[in-house]
């Protein structure tokens, strides 16, 4: 019944991403291409090139040279913006490779990102990325990955949290949980507005 379950999921998911979708792309010198993609989640970790159709013709662009995505997928605005992420939860060593991120939140002083870790293996994981201002590697303050929800935002969003030590403590305290990441970003933001 799993199999059977996973190979529909797959298969709906499938059907959806084969779907073609308007993209914009904001290059880092400030230039705009738009046109038609397809199957644009595979885009977000580890390709070289965005292939994309302009005018009916196809056309490539390095992803090197892209700041920013955002794809307009039946009837919703989906933001992208390329991040320098941590490789682990421990939030001390960088990847080497950049990926596009889901902007959910974007504050005067906090942004919380969403993204797929690992689009390369037959292991993926789903991160939600942190970065203060001034701040140039997004630190990972939370992942969904099998039964591991919770405990990640417990301990890794605590200590991540911890300049402001009433929101840690309500986190700790499962107060707060995974599910409400963008609540809990709004208020750190709010909080360090005052400070």
């Amino acid at each position: 019944m799993k199999k059977l379950v996973s190979f529909i999921i797959l298969f709906f998911l499938t059907i959806s991403n084969a779907q073609e979708h308007h993209i914009v792309i904001e290059l880092n010198n400030g230039t705009v291409k738009e046109g038609e993609i397809n199957g644009w989640a595979g885009y977000l970790w580890g390709y070289d090139n965005i292939i994309y159709k302009s005018g009916g013709k196809r056309a490539k662009v390095p992803t090197v040279d892209v700041k920013a995505l955002t794809i307009y997928e039946s009837g919703k605005i989906r933001n992208f913006e390329k991040i320098k992420p941590y490789k682990n939860a421990k939030n001390i060593k960088p990847d080497k490779r950049e990926l596009f991120a889901e902007i959910l939140y974007k504050g005067e002083n906090i942004a919380l990102f969403y993204g797929i870790y690992g689009m390369d293996s037959q292991w993926n994981d789903l991160r939600f990325y942190c970065l203060r201002k001034g701040e140039d590697t997004a630190s990972i303050v939370s992942f969904i990955f099998g039964n591991t929800k919770n405990l990640v935002f417990k301990k890794v969003g605590a200590k991540y949290f911890s300049d402001y030590p009433g929101l840690s403590k309500k986190i700790k305290n499962k107060e707060y949980t995974y599910k409400d990441i963008v609540e809990v970003v709004q208020e750190y933001d709010r909080w360090k507005s005052t400070k």
